[in-house]
């Protein structure tokens, strides 16, 4: 239950913190390359974690239809 706590902060941190930091950035970075520089961040964080729960699945032969 302690641990379901602290995920719970963490996650509301996070959350909190870009807004903060989203209104700071804006001054200096267009909207357009806030975005994108933010889906670049969580793809590099999430596809690793993606394929490390994940593993691929075998690529298929040429006796595979």
């Amino acid at each position: 239950m302690r641990s379901a706590y602290a995920l719970l902060f963490a996650a509301n941190l996070v959350y909190a913190t870009s807004y903060a930091v989203t209104r700071l950035t804006l001054d200096a970075v267009p909207p357009a390359l806030l975005a994108f520089a933010g889906l670049v961040i969580g793809a590099a964080i999430l596809v690793p974690v993606a394929r490390w729960i994940e593993p691929a699945a075998p690529r298929p032969g040429r006796g595979d239809t």
